[in-house]
């Protein structure tokens, strides 16, 4: 964006070259894991399903693992 605007605009050529000069974030990203089956079903097994918290965690759970949700 700030290079269009370099070329649009250039009464405001120092701000922009301030802007430019800011060095991009670079952070590492890790490898994403999956639970195999043994982990995926002691993770649906962990909530107490007899009270209504319970059964609110395991659905969410089940939704996760049946649709492929992760955390990146």
């Amino acid at each position: 964006m700030f290079n269009f605007a370099s070329l649009r605009h250039p009464e405001h050529a120092e701000l922009i070259a301030r802007v430019l000069a800011i060095q991009a974030k670079r952070g590492t990203r890790g490898i994403v894991c999956f639970l195999n089956r043994q982990e995926t079903n002691a993770l649906l097994k962990a909530p107490d399903r007899s009270t209504p918290t319970g059964r609110r965690d395991h659905l969410m759970l089940a939704l996760d693992v049946q649709t492929g949700a992760r955390r990146v």
